[in-house]
């Protein structure tokens, strides 16, 4: 049986006080859960993971030399981007697809997840937030699928941030 850890740390050393994260990098799902009981072809939909993000998460810690904390697992095992304790944390549907293996979970299963995945992507972005004192941002990289459960999104981008809307990291 295949073992993955939860998470990688990119450029760990990288100069730049920003961090970069990207919780949806991964549409692994460890042997163990059997695939969710889905196909090959739904794990590499939007459902699984962010296309593309990975790519762009390590060019961004590459382009402006930051660490980068990404993850190994499919956001369908758990959520990284959302609490264990939210009621899809461990969604039963992907968009329109339901996740046979999310189905029925008991409290140890849901617990199992929390503890292989979910606290050790955390506990590496924290160490590293730890370690590196000089940090002044987090950048959170996604994609985007313009077709969600089967209606068209108007936007091409989007920019979530907290209430400071002045980003204070100069990047000249």
């Amino acid at each position: 049986m295949t073992s993955i850890s939860a998470s990688t740390v990119y450029n760990a050393s990288g100069s730049r006080p920003l961090l970069i994260v990207c919780e949806h990098a991964s549409n692994f799902v460890p042997e163990k859960l059997q695939q969710l009981g889905l196909t090959l072809d739904e794990l590499s939909r939007h459902i699984a993971f962010d296309l593309g993000a990975l790519d762009v998460a390590k060019g961004l810690a590459e382009a402006i030399d930051a660490p980068l904390v990404h993850s190994n697992i499919s956001r369908l095992v758990i959520d990284l981007n959302r609490s264990p304790d939210d009621f899809d944390s461990i969604p039963q549907i992907g968009e329109l697809t339901p996740v046979p293996g999310n189905i029925g979970l008991n409290q140890g299963d849901r617990d199992m997840r929390v503890h292989e995945y979910y606290q050790p992507f955390h506990s590496a972005v924290s160490d590293l937030i730890f370690k590196r004192r000089d940090l002044r941002a987090i950048v959170s990289v996604h994609s985007f699928t313009p077709v969600f459960k089967s209606g068209r999104r108007p936007w091409h981008l989007g920019i979530i941030h907290d209430e400071d809307v002045a980003f204070p990291l100069n990047t000249s």
